[in-house]
């Protein structure tokens, strides 16, 4: 054997134990675990943040009310980092049912103004853009049923704010009970016919996600709430050929009434805004073990506003906390899962949340 051979086996055989060496998106993808406690080592994260560090949060209106009338009575756009969230609000008219004024008058007696029976929510859809269609996710259906509980239980949006005052059209004008017309006070005023039913409005959330980086909760939250407070609710009424009347009718020998029904119909040059009782911010954290070279035991580190696949795959504990701007919290929802959530981590979260509600 030539020296020529033995050089190139040689040569050959270094190549079969050489390591092989993966970008970090490859690495976080394959091995997400060795790829967050490679980061947490050095004190740093995958997405380069500290610890405790949030994502810049840019929000704006959504500008889609100019798209077009009766279509979105507000919206809202949140960004940050890679991810959009485009939130617009749309209205849904419903006939409330008539209550006997005795039980009307008990019912508010036992009930307060602060009872979550006088409160409503958002029925909200969200739908996280992945280049397909189809059913919804697990995570959206989660998603959208967090949103309606979070904003009930918080008592944003109060159900008298919903209800409709409805105006009657006269000969193309326009008059509702609460205006300062000449004819409500001229002796034509007790003529005008006035609707003998109640309507409320309902209020739909549609949410779209871009670019998805990590848990939605926060940039969904932010972007609906502020797509509430844009929002403006406009006027209703009813032309003056929808009256409420009973035509007689026959049939086989039986009598009966048809009742004409209403048509209500919106008048968008007079609208006003949705008050929005209290003004509150969504903060989401993780929970990782770290293996400490000059400790035996992990260590249990708080991660905030998670982002990536090494994070939201070994982040299996989980801190989400609602602060008001005035410091109280309004909700904290914990899920054990890999580590250990301490009093220590616990109290981080809490006063995190409290700073990041009063700025």
């Amino acid at each position: 054997m030539s020296s020529m051979e033995v050089d190139q086996e040689g040569s050959s055989a270094q190549l079969g134990f050489r390591q092989m060496a993966f970008p970090p998106d490859v690495l976080a993808r394959i091995a997400p675990d060795v790829s967050l406690q490679r980061h947490l080592a050095i004190g740093l994260r995958p997405s380069l943040r500290g610890f405790n560090e949030f994502k810049p949060v840019e929000i704006s209106e959504g500008g889609l009310n100019a798209s077009g009338q009766n279509t979105v009575a507000g919206s809202a756009i949140v960004k940050s980092g890679d991810t959009r969230v485009v939130c617009g609000i749309t209205l849904g008219v419903v006939e409330e049912n008539t209550v006997d004024q005795l039980l009307e008058n008990e019912a508010t007696n036992q009930e307060t103004d602060g009872s979550l029976s006088n409160y409503t929510s958002v029925y909200p859809v969200v739908e996280i853009a992945r280049g397909r269609s189809g059913a919804p996710t697990d995570e959206e259906m989660i998603l959208s049923q967090k949103l309606y509980e979070t904003i009930l239980h918080n008592r944003l949006v109060h159900q008298d704010d919903l209800k409709i005052i409805v105006g009657t059209s006269v000969d193309g004008e326009v008059i509702y009970p609460d205006s300062s017309s000449p004819l409500l006070d001229s002796d034509l005023g007790e003529l005008i016919s006035k609707p003998k039913k109640n309507w409320s409005y309902v209020l739909y959330a549609h949410i779209k996600v871009f670019s998805r980086a990590g848990p939605l909760f926060d940039l969904c939250y932010s972007a609906l709430v502020n797509a509430l407070q844009n929002t403006r609710l406009p006027r209703a009424f009813v032309d003056d050929k929808a009256t409420d009347i009973k035509i007689p009718v026959r049939s086989r020998g039986n009598f009966g009434h048809l009742k004409e029904s209403y048509n209500l119909l919106l008048d968008q040059t007079i609208s006003a805004s949705l008050p929005v009782h209290g003004r509150l911010s969504s903060s989401s954290f993780g929970v990782v073990s770290y293996e400490a070279e000059d400790s035996n035991e992990p260590v249990s580190i708080l991660l905030a506003d998670l982002e990536g696949e090494a994070e939201e795959s070994c982040a299996e504990s989980k801190i989400n906390v609602i602060a008001s701007n005035d410091g109280e919290l309004r909700h904290v929802s914990i899920v054990g899962g890999g580590a250990l959530i301490t009093k220590q981590v616990l109290k981080d979260a809490l006063d995190i949340s409290r700073m990041r509600g009063s700025n």
